[in-house]
């Protein structure tokens, strides 16, 4: 998503179903990998929730947990409050206009720490650094970030992504960075192509539609150009969940 603060561009997001790529099936089958390490009751944040896609999918998946969800945007939070409340559940999420780089969550209070594709904005080794005190001792961090799959990189592929997020890094990195602030990293798994087309297909049917037509043109050509890197990069990056757990003390 785009780093300019123009408060229209949140409002164009806020109307789509979701501020990047991914699937609820996907959030689903990664949390299938590590229920069973959850306690009956878990206690969730979402870190970085946007309107809440991913937010309600855990809710519905973990009908006994409460979640904190965690977004900058005032725009986002009030989207999935008003959703929330919709869907009879708002008792169960606390929605929660903040810094995730600096979230009003109590140390060693989380069973389950989850964020999709947000924790680039601080860094994928930052973000898990400051968020390991929030976990409990059995408390475990699911990120997706964005990362390199293969080493048969385009040149406008690593031109673009490296102006746009140089410290991106292969799984073998990402799971050395975690290793480096104390993680063990469980499992990953990479967000399948086809949750790509689902999260442009709306952002450029909203265009389509004159829904972008208020913003500075540079925005909508700035979103021509990502999706013209995505559909340019032969499956040289994508998206990929780490399942991670602090190391047992020594």
């Amino acid at each position: 998503m785009s780093e300019t603060l123009d408060p229209g561009i949140f409002e164009f997001y806020a109307a789509l179903p979701q501020q990047g790529p991914g699937r609820d099936s996907e959030t689903l089958r990664v949390l299938s990998t590590i229920a069973d390490r959850l306690p009956p009751r878990p206690v969730i944040a979402d870190m970085g929730c946007g309107t809440g896609r991913t937010t309600l999918a855990l809710a519905a998946a973990l009908p006994a947990s409460t979640i904190t969800a965690i977004d900058f945007s005032e725009v986002f939070c009030r989207r999935l409050r008003d959703e929330a409340a919709r869907l009879g559940i708002a008792d169960r999420i606390r929605v929660i206009q903040a810094d995730m780089a600096a979230p009003p969550i109590a140390p060693r209070s989380l069973d389950l720490l989850w964020s999709e594709g947000a924790a680039y904005n601080i860094g994928f080794e930052n973000a898990l650094s400051l968020w390991r005190p929030l976990l409990a001792p059995n408390g475990i961090a699911v990120l997706s970030e964005c990362t390199w799959l293969s080493d048969e990189r385009p040149a406008d592929v690593v031109a673009f992504w490296t102006a746009a997020y140089p410290a991106m890094g292969t799984i073998t990195e990402n799971i050395e960075r975690a290793a480096h602030v104390g993680y063990d990293v469980l499992d990953t798994h990479t967000l399948p192509a086809e949750a790509w087309d689902d999260y442009y297909a709306p952002i450029f049917q909203a265009v389509e539609d004159g829904n972008a037509a208020h913003l500075d043109p540079a925005f909508t050509a700035e979103l021509a150009q990502e999706r013209a890197i995505w559909r340019a990069s032969r499956g040289s990056y994508g998206y990929v969940f780490y399942s991670a757990k602090p190391k047992a003390a020594s």
